[in-house]
């Protein structure tokens, strides 16, 4: 990759299949919010988040916190959801 324009338009293509994914993640997060409101779960589990947060750091800061906001708004999706 040499110009701006090959820079951008990979970077497009790699946010499309991040927001598709993320789509997907958000949809089974909900499903997952629904399971704990059925068994009577608490939507926060700080061993689960802690496992997640500690393989992001493993990419590094910045992926931990995209992370960090990705669970944030997975928490708010699950405590919003009837």
């Amino acid at each position: 990759m040499s110009d701006m324009h090959t820079y951008r338009t990979r970077i497009n293509e790699i946010d499309t299949t991040l927001m598709r994914l993320l789509e997907e993640r958000f949809a089974i997060s909900e499903a997952v919010g629904q399971y704990k409101k059925t068994h009577d779960l608490p939507v926060f589990d700080a061993a689960r988040e802690a496992l997640i947060l500690a393989k992001a750091e493993s990419h590094g800061p910045a992926v931990r916190a995209v992370y960090e906001a990705l669970l944030a708004q997975s928490r708010a999706l699950q405590e919003t959801k009837p």
